[in-house]
């Protein structure tokens, strides 16, 4: 006994009906946003809710108001007095996140090592 044999075509047979029922629903989703129908309030807040989401994920305009920054600098911490005689020579690679770029300081004696 041999396996049945399908039709040739089926395959595309449901990728063609998958697609006009994707094409039906774009249409009828369109048609109920455009004619304001019930769901449409709905359809429209949740199209905004998704922009404010890619835009809080992409905007890095002001990169300190966003959640993965914080003040580097408080009265609990931070450089509040330079003493070149108790500083060690040497270099610092300084970055912040007012600007995209990185600055090396010298700072201390250059006799201490």
């Amino acid at each position: 006994m041999s396996a049945p044999v399908e039709p040739e075509g089926r395959g595309s047979g449901i990728i063609i009906f998958t697609l006009c029922c994707c094409f039906v629903a774009f249409v009828g989703g369109a048609f109920v946003v455009l004619d304001r129908l019930p769901p449409s309030g709905l359809l429209k807040d949740a199209y905004r809710a998704g922009q404010a989401l890619y835009e809080r994920a992409v905007d890095y305009r002001d990169p300190l108001q966003t959640d993965l920054w914080a003040d580097a600098r408080n009265p609990a911490r931070g450089v509040t007095a330079y003493d070149a005689g108790k500083a060690y020579g040497g270099y610092t690679l300084y970055s912040s996140g007012h600007d995209a770029a990185a600055y090396l300081i010298r700072h201390g004696r250059a006799g201490r090592p």
